[in-house]
């Protein structure tokens, strides 16, 4: 799974091994499931353009964690963690909420309208997580 550069491959990867494996039905049920519900996500953003690297990425930590889980509360979790924490000077995503998916929903949310200034700087920390550089450093590189 580690060379994957389709997020298909991982998911399709992790479902024949749920399959092969001597796990309760009811958890394999739980986890096909699961797997099928990431993928309708995953499409949903690729639909929208965002990078298929970053899809490939989030996809590798969602199937490891819901290939890893043994309870339908802990596979809702993965699959909708709530949106990250404001202390007033902090954000604190949840432990389900990789940087990728973190800057996906703040791509989106600011499609819906402008981010405050905690909003703009917390997106841009996960961008540069993500991406290991600047958007500016990205801009420059396409002029």
């Amino acid at each position: 799974m580690k060379n994957a550069t389709d997020y298909h491959q991982i998911i399709a990867t992790a479902l024949t091994e749920i399959a092969e494996s001597n796990g309760a039905e009811r958890l394999k049920l739980l986890q096909f499931t699961a797997l099928s519900e990431l993928e309708i996500t995953l499409n949903r953003y690729a639909e929208r353009g965002y990078d298929p690297a970053l899809l490939c990425a989030l996809a590798s930590k969602k199937v490891r964690w819901i290939t890893a889980a043994t309870t339908k509360k802990e596979v809702q979790a993965i699959l909708n963690p709530p949106a990250p924490r404001y202390d007033g000077n902090k954000f604190y995503p949840d432990k389900y909420m990789p940087p990728e998916e973190e800057a996906i929903r703040w791509s989106e949310t600011s499609l819906h309208a402008p981010l405050n200034e905690a909003g703009f700087k917390r997106y841009m920390e996960v961008f540069q997580q993500v991406f290991h550089k600047s958007v500016e450093e990205i801009l420059s590189e396409k002029r």
